[in-house]
C-alpha cells in the first residue's frame, strides 16, 4: 500500500444561475424580435397567435436552445472539478479502509531485567535505573539442571496469559528464540501443556530463523481477513549466552484473537495495519496521522528504537507538524544496544501504557534498512463512509434537455416559416440531431472524466 494522498480538492461547490443574466437576454432578444417582426407585419392585419409565436415564443426557443447547449460545457467544467474531488475522497476513503485493518491483541506479556519497565520509562511509577546500573540479563532463580534458561524465561512469559489461553485454545504459534536450538518447539509445547490448555492435534508451530520485522504484522492481518476466527500467538525471545552482553534481555509474548471479548475488565488492545517499506517517511508520517479521525484515539507517546538518522529525524518532524506523540521514548538510551528484540519489547511495554490509560500509542523501529510505523490504541476508529459525488448535471444529461429544446426549436422553425418535413425526414432529423447533441454530452462526459483523472495523477 502506498501511503499517499491527493491534495485536498474543494470541488465546484454551488452552482449559482445567473437569472438576471439570462432574464436581460430574453428581454433583448424578445424586444429585438417584436421590433423586426412589427416592422413587417401587414398593415391592415390584425395581431394574431402567428405573432406571438413569431416575435415571442419561437426566440424564447431559440435563446433556450443555445443557451441549453452552453450548460453542456458549463457543466462538463463543473462535473470536472467535482470528479477531481471524488477521485481524492475514494483515495482516502480506500486508505483509511485499509489502515483501520487491525488485530485484536487479547493478552500480552513482557519479561526484561526491569520490572515495571514500561511504568518506568513512562515515569509514572518508579525511575528507570541508568547505565551503568541497568541490568541486562533476565534474572531465574531455578538451578538450569531442573529447567533450562530457556524454558523458565518461556515460563514466565506465558504465565500471566495462561487463563486467556485456556479461554480461547485452538492457536498457531509463531516464535523467535535467540538463543534457541532444536529442543526451543518441545519446550514451549511443554510449558503450553503444564496450563492445561487443550488443543487441537492440527496446531502450526513457525519457528523463525530471523527475528521479525514489523511486516510480519503486515502478513498476519492479511491472514486474520482470510480466517474465520483468528487466533495466533507470537513469542519473541531475545536472550543470549553471552555474559558480557551489551543489549539487555527481553523476552515478549502477544496473542492476537479476532473472537476475543472483554472479561475482568481487561479490554483488549488494537493493533493497526502498519506503514512499511515507506520510502519518504516524512509524507508518509504525515499521511498516516491524517487519516485518523478520532482526536480521542491521537497517539500521545512514541517508542522507537533502531531508526536512522535519515528516518529518526524526518519522523519526529511529521510528528512536530502533526503535533502527535509528544512524549518519545528512544529504547537504546535506557535500554543499552540495540537488539531486534526492541521492537517487540515497544509493542508490549506500550501496550501496559494502553492498559494503564495513557491512550494510544505509536511505535517506531527500522531493521534491516525497513522502517515500520505502527499505532495502537484502546478503541476501534469510526468506519469511514463511503464518498458519494454532489448532485449535479453531467453533460451526458444536459444533452437530453439541449436536444428537446434544440428539437423543438427547430420543428416550430419549420413549422413558422417553411414547409414541415415529411415523417420520414422529421425522423431523421430528430435522429442527427440526437447523434450530434446526445453523442456529443456522452463524449464530452468520457473527455471530461479521462481530464480529472490525468490532472489529479500529474498532482505532486
Amino acid at each position: 500500500m502506498v501511503w499517499k494522498l491527493y491534495p485536498p480538492q474543494k470541488g465546484a461547490g454551488d452552482f449559482k444561475v445567473p437569472w438576471l443574466v439570462f432574464l436581460i437576454i430574453y428581454i433583448v432578444v424578445i424586444g429585438i424580435s417584436l421590433l423586426i417582426r412589427a416592422s413587417t407585419w401587414p398593415d391592415k392585419k390584425h395581431v394574431d397567435a402567428v405573432f406571438i409565436f413569431d416575435s415571442v415564443v419561437f426566440p424564447i426557443l431559440i435563446v433556450t436552445s443555445v443557451i441549453s447547449v452552453l450548460c453542456m460545457f458549463v457543466s462538463a467544467e463543473y462535473h470536472l472539478e467535482e470528479s477531481k474531488k471524488l477521485i481524492a475522497d475514494w483515495q482516502k476513503f480506500s486508505l483509511k479502509s485499509y489502515a483501520s485493518q487491525h488485530l485484536k491483541i487479547a493478552a500480552w506479556s513482557l519479561v526484561s531485567p526491569v520490572n515495571d519497565l514500561a511504568l518506568k520509562m513512562l515515569k509514572l511509577e518508579g525511575e528507570f535505573p541508568l547505565a551503568p546500573k541497568t541490568p541486562v540479563k533476565i534474572a531465574t532463580g531455578i538451578d538450569e539442571f531442573e529447567a533450562t534458561r530457556i524454558q523458565q524465561i518461556l515460563s514466565q512469559l506465558l504465565t500471566p496469559m495462561a487463563e486467556t489461553l485456556k479461554k480461547y485454545p485452538d492457536f498457531d504459534i509463531t516464535y523467535w528464540v535467540r538463543a534457541g536450538d532444536e529442543s526451543t518447539e518441545d519446550d514451549i509445547n511443554s510449558i503450553i501443556a503444564k496450563f492445561d490448555i487443550k488443543a487441537s492435534g492440527n496446531r502450526k508451530m513457525i519457528g523463525l530463523n530471523e527475528c521479525p520485522n514489523y511486516s510480519l504484522i503486515n502478513t498476519m492481518i492479511s491472514d486474520s481477513n482470510q480466517a474465520y476466527r483468528y487466533r495466533h500467538l507470537l513469542i519473541i525471545c531475545d536472550i543470549t549466552s553471552d555474559t558480557e552482553s551489551e543489549f539487555m534481555e527481553t523476552a515478549s509474548a502477544f496473542y492476537f484473537c479476532s473472537d476475543y471479548t472483554e472479561q475482568d475488565n481487561k479490554r483488549p488492545v488494537y493493533l493497526f495495519q502498519p506503514m512499511t517499506d515507506s520510502s519518504d517517511i516524512n509524507k508518509s508520517t504525515s499521511v498516516y496521522l491524517e487519516i485518523e479521525d478520532s482526536t480521542d484515539s491521537i497517539p500521545k507517546t512514541l517508542w522507537h528504537t533502531g531508526l536512522s538518522r535519515l528516518e529518526k529525524y524526518p519522523l519526529l518532524k511529521a510528528l512536530d507538524d502533526g503535533r502527535t506523540a509528544q512524549n518519545r521514548l528512544e529504547l537504546e538510551l535506557s535500554l543499552g544496544k540495540r537488539s531486534e528484540g526492541y521492537a517487540w519489547l515497544a509493542l508490549a511495554a506500550a501496550s501496559d501504557a494502553v492498559m494503564y490509560a495513557q491512550g494510544a500509542q505509536l511505535l517506531a523501529a527500522s531493521d534491516r534498512n525497513q522502517a515500520g510505523l505502527i499505532k495502537i490504541s484502546p478503541e476501534l476508529p469510526n468506519e469511514p463512509s463511503e464518498p458519494v459525488m454532489k448532485d449535479h448535471f453531467i453533460p451526458m444529461f444536459s444533452g437530453i434537455y439541449a436536444t428537446f429544446f434544440t428539437l423543438s426549436t427547430l420543428f416550430v422553425g419549420l413549422g413558422l416559416f417553411g414547409e414541415f418535413p415529411s415523417l420520414l425526414l422529421s425522423i431523421l432529423i430528430a435522429v442527427a440531431v440526437l447523434v450530434i447533441i446526445m453523442g456529443g454530452g456522452y463524449i464530452l462526459t468520457v473527455l471530461t472524466n479521462d481530464r480529472a483523472w490525468d490532472e489529479m495523477r500529474n498532482l505532486k
